[in-house]
């Protein structure tokens, strides 16, 4: 019975995690980007060094194709760029506009505000034990997708998640 319970629990914050994302992409501002597209700014403008597409793929978990779709669409829109990498010719490094760094900065404080919300109750023990199970259930999914057994039953439909948590084509849960 438990589990049943938990698994409903996980699969409703899920879904509330996608409507979330969905509604903060969704706004005046950019209401030319999805949560997808907010999701692959963030993924470019993470970390001190630029990436390529195919490093930003993997750290999204979508194949090169996906992500190739998604810089050039971004690209037309003027949020991010390519550069030459200058050490191999042959690499080509995404960099964020100055208009796909404001809507990164957005996007990263309205997810950290609403996270900030959803804890601001919480104790210091339940602080840390969230994070505790937190990193226990994504160790046990990091293990199953090393094993390439990662398909999972969501509402009735048999999807692949993958830790930390899904990128389903258009909708996903923010990385930071």
């Amino acid at each position: 019975m438990c589990t049943k319970i938990i698994n409903d629990q996980l699969t409703d914050l899920f879904y509330n995690f996608i409507e979330m994302e969905d509604h903060i992409a969704a706004n005046d501002r950019y209401a030319d980007l999805n949560s997808s597209d907010m999701q692959f700014l963030s993924a470019v403008g993470k970390g001190s060094h630029p990436r390529t597409i195919t490093q930003v793929g993997d750290y999204l978990r979508v194949g090169r194709q996906t992500a190739h779709h998604a810089s050039s669409s971004l690209i037309r829109r003027g949020y991010i760029t390519k550069m030459t990498n200058p050490n191999d010719a042959r690499s080509q490094w995404l960099i964020l506009t100055d208009k796909g760094m404001e809507a990164v900065v957005y996007y990263r404080n309205r997810i950290r505000s609403n996270v900030k919300g959803m804890t601001k109750n919480f104790s210091e023990q339940e602080m840390d034990g969230m994070i505790g199970l937190l990193a226990q259930m994504n160790s046990f999914l990091d293990s199953k997708r090393v094993e390439g057994t990662c398909w999972w039953v969501i509402k009735g439909r048999q999807q692949k998640v993958l830790p930390p948590f899904p990128i389903i084509e258009e909708r996903g849960i923010f990385h930071d």
